[in-house]
């Protein structure tokens, strides 16, 4: 019975790692898309 529940919060441990590093490489992807964004609308501002 004991051995279950560890193997349970092990899992969910697990799954909230991988959540948190999705979240992580998600908003490194945001930075770098609305770093290209202000860049090609300064860009155009100078032309």
């Amino acid at each position: 019975m004991r051995g279950t529940r560890l193997l349970k919060g092990i899992v969910g441990i697990e799954a909230a790692i991988v959540l948190i590093a999705f979240v992580v490489v998600a908003a490194a992807l945001a930075f770098v898309v609305l770093n290209m964004g202000f860049y090609t609308t300064q860009r155009s501002k100078e032309v």
